[in-house]
């Protein structure tokens, strides 16, 4: 039988799947790097730009009601006015950095190991 070696470790490895020393998982279990699409990339961040935009607009609304219910539609509409534009770049740069991450569904960077 050929000796297999752990490639975390160096150690030699039986037939189970992980290595019994460094608890590296075999080469051919190893999780596999993902081709990610550019343009899915680009769809799946201009989506999260808009709903942390939106999210972040409603939130401001309704934080400018509870302050005082009388004159709500007024404020949330000065909020909206005063505020809309830097929530939309902090939104893309959020949705950008998470993207670039993996961090946001539909973005990961890696497929889970296989058995």
């Amino acid at each position: 039988m050929e000796m297999i070696y752990c490639p975390g470790c160096a150690s030699g490895l039986h037939d189970s799947g992980a290595c019994p020393v460094c608890g590296a998982l075999r080469t051919g279990q190893q999780a596999q790097a993902v081709q990610r699409n550019p343009f899915k990339l680009i769809a799946w961040c201009v989506l999260w730009a808009v709903v942390f935009w939106l999210g972040s607009l409603f939130l401001s609304g309704a934080l400018a009601g509870a302050s005082d219910p009388g004159q709500a539609a007024a404020l949330g509409r000065r909020f909206d006015e005063s505020l809309g534009g830097p929530l939309l770049l902090l939104s893309i740069g959020l949705s950008i950095v998470l993207t670039v991450r993996g961090a946001l569904p539909g973005t990961a960077k890696t497929f889970p190991p296989t058995p």
